[in-house]
């Protein structure tokens, strides 16, 4: 960066130009041949600063470097990066000591984050699911089952991208400390978000469960999942479900009689949890069940499970002994249904995040909308809520990821 160029806006900051002076001087320096990219990056970044459009230090407007694969070091999508993968080195602007500036001035500059993000090539998407296909069940080897998986991995960097860390190995799920590292797919000893596994065709470390356990920068260990949401033009009207129970195996006959009890149970409680526990109390739900009920084992007797929604609630979590099945928040990966299932290996555009506290309130105060799946061949026996983007922000159960931390824009600007 010009010392010159960035020396007079820190200084013009903080003197006692006014506010319109200040954006005129902004102004000269970006109509200026000389001014380089980076200059023109800290021009915007300081034009916005001014007119008390974003924060203090904003990450959007700073650039990433973009190597191959071959140049760099590190765990990708798959485990270490491809050579014909494209890896963008992601940055920021924050305070640095530049030599060149006075001391008494409050200096910005770029600086990497550490976070670096591999986009696979078309040719290595279709080497990677070649070779992940084969790990899969049958009936999930689609485009659309492959980008599920992919998608975990951009939802992990989003996350870094957002200053979330690692756990320290002590803090990793019991599954994952109790393999002690004898299975090859261990996260133990990563820089992994994603929990039990470190690469997408080893398999998962104990029993599949929530995708992520990170360390937030308050310090704070929290559990996540992911999903994915698809659109057909506009991301706001992606549909997303949201999951109060599972594995419940009731019948089409007790749809009608689920729905006329939660509506009542819910009038008399503060969220979907207490409604739910309401219903088990009157005996109108079956017993929760521990294990996972699968749909092939219909010798298994009724039983239902936490949903994604409820995995952490004091009644319909109280059997997700494992601190893994615990789910504070649901990432919901954003992408065009036609890319979605017909593009290996694409980033998705968005990502909302779902806390299941908020959406617990939310259910239960739509709780005639909430509705008991029992047709769809399976004898599943769900019960799910079905919603979109737009209402879920609008409610203040859902953020958006990028206006939340303007930094994941680097990550999923394709």
């Amino acid at each position: 960066m010009n010392a010159y160029v960035r020396n007079k806006i820190a200084k013009k900051q903080g003197e006692n130009a006014t506010r319109s002076e200040a954006l005129s001087i902004l102004e000269e320096l970006r109509q200026e041949s000389t001014v380089g990219t980076e200059d023109l990056a800290m021009i915007e970044r300081n034009r916005r600063l001014i007119n008390g459009t974003i924060g203090d230090i904003p990450t959007a407007v700073a650039p990433y470097n973009t190597v191959k694969g071959s140049e760099v070091q590190g765990l990708g999508i798959n485990g270490a990066f491809k050579p014909d993968s494209d890896v963008r080195i992601h940055t920021e602007y924050a305070d640095t000591n530049d030599p060149l500036l006075d001391d008494d001035v409050r200096q910005f500059g770029l600086r990497e984050t550490g976070v670096q993000t591999e986009y696979l090539s078309p040719g290595g998407a279709q080497e990677l699911y070649r070779q992940w296909a084969p790990t899969q069940h049958k009936d999930q080897r689609t485009a659309d089952h492959f980008n599920r998986a992919v998608a975990e991995y951009y939802g992990q960097q989003a996350l870094k991208l957002a200053g979330n860390k690692p756990v320290a190995d002590r803090d990793r799920s019991y599954n994952v400390r109790e393999d002690r590292g004898r299975n090859r797919n261990t996260t133990l000893g990563t820089d992994r978000l994603i929990e039990t596994n470190a690469t997408m065709t080893g398999g998962d470390v104990g029993r599949p469960a929530a995708d992520y356990r990170y360390q937030t920068p308050a310090g704070d260990i929290r559990v996540g999942d992911m999903q994915v949401a698809t659109y057909e033009r506009n991301p706001a009207e992606a549909g997303v479900r949201l999951q109060a129970l599972k594995n419940s195996k009731m019948r089409f006959a007790q749809e009608k009689a689920f729905a006329e009890n939660l509506q009542v149970a819910a009038k008399q409680a503060q969220d979907i949890d207490e409604a739910l526990e309401i219903m088990h109390q009157r005996g109108q739900l079956p017993a929760l069940s521990r294990g996972e009920i699968k749909r092939w084992q219909t010798d298994k007797p009724d039983g239902m499970r936490a949903g994604k929604m409820t995995s952490d609630a004091p009644f319909m979590g109280s059997e997700n002994f494992n601190d893994q099945h615990r789910y504070q928040h649901v990432l919901y990966a954003l992408q065009p249904k036609r890319v979605q299932q017909e593009t290996l290996g694409a980033a998705p555009t968005n990502y909302i995040d779902v806390d299941t506290g908020a959406a617990r309130v939310f259910m239960n105060e739509n709780a005639e909308r909430l509705k008991l799946m029992t047709n769809m061949g399976s004898r599943d026996g769900s019960a799910i809520l079905h919603t979109d983007v737009r209402e879920l922000i609008n409610a203040g159960v859902a953020t958006d990821l990028i206006s939340r931390s303007p930094a994941i824009a680097q990550l999923l600007n394709q």
